[in-house]
């Protein structure tokens, strides 16, 4: 059997497995959508987060399809961070607090970003940069009396302080210490974390995350094949993953207890058929 021929049946059983995770990926989508249509007001403020992290699953689909791992990385990055906002939000103890951080994402962090932005702008100002420049910088800037208001409302600790309770390391050890989701979801959350802390070596194209890109493309075919197909199964699930958290989460927000059993019953049926899918990775032993 040819080398071209290998690579025609490594593509083919990859293709295999991409299908698979795009239809639990839609199926998990699915459910969330009855909910969405039933509960459209009640979801006003938790829906474009929700609508953020499936553009981002989408963007890590065409992806995987096209072979283009590592650029998948920052989506994945990306909706592993909207994500965990998420689940502080619906994962609050009571509505109040629901409401308290519904609060502090969409009103109070954009107000320390803003601060932040215009103060940057105010600094690009005085460098001798070029008109087209100073233009983009002078619409980042706020008026002197707003200006003057966010940073008394905003001192520098005040901001890190309620910024670092947003980060994602944050949020799942509150997440963990909760123990308030199904055994297997906050597993899959616990992994997932993991995923995170090394996509983040890509995303700041240290030593590691420029390494491991050129070890891969030094690597013998073979073995290289395998670890991209172990690349794009962690890719893909790891999708699945998140689209039936956030379907959970959407469940839990809105206390139907009918299609959050519906989605752990799919999580569940997806964990017993990976080890099947997972069987038809290896390049080297079986083509």
């Amino acid at each position: 059997m040819s080398l071209n021929d290998k690579d025609k049946k490594w593509c083919q059983r990859m293709a295999t497995i991409h299908d698979f995770f795009t239809e639990v990926i839609n199926k998990s989508t699915m459910l969330r959508c009855h909910i969405v249509k039933d509960h459209h007001e009640s979801l006003y403020a938790v829906s474009p987060i929700v609508d953020f992290i499936d553009n981002r699953i989408d963007t890590i689909l065409l992806l995987v399809e096209n072979l283009r791992f590592w650029d998948a990385e920052m989506p994945y990055r990306s909706a592993l961070e909207a994500t965990a906002k998420l689940a502080k939000i619906i994962l609050s103890e009571n509505e109040n607090s629901q409401e308290s951080l519904i609060t502090e994402f969409w009103e109070d962090l954009y107000e320390i970003n803003l601060l932040k932005r215009a103060k940057k702008a105010r600094a690009y100002m005085q460098l001798p940069i070029t008109d087209e420049l100073k233009a983009q910088f002078y619409n980042l800037q706020l008026p002197d009396a707003e200006f003057e208001k966010l940073k008394e409302k905003w001192p520098k600790q005040k901001q890190r302080a309620l910024e670092n309770t947003w980060s994602f390391n944050a949020i799942i050890s509150k997440i963990s210490s909760l123990n308030i989701l199904p055994s297997r979801v906050s597993n899959i959350l616990e992994t997932i974390s993991y995923n995170y802390k090394m996509s983040s070596h890509l995303i700041h194209g240290d030593e590691t995350g420029i390494m491991i890109i050129r070890e891969r493309e030094l690597s013998p075919l073979n073995e290289s094949r395998d670890v991209d197909a172990a690349h794009m199964f962690r890719l893909l699930s790891d999708s699945f993953f998140i689209s039936a958290t956030i379907s959970l989460f959407t469940a839990i927000f809105v206390r139907n207890i009918e299609i959050s059993d519906k989605i752990e019953s799919l999580i569940k049926d997806v964990l017993c058929k990976m080890e099947k899918y997972r069987g038809i990775q290896n390049f080297s032993e079986r083509v």
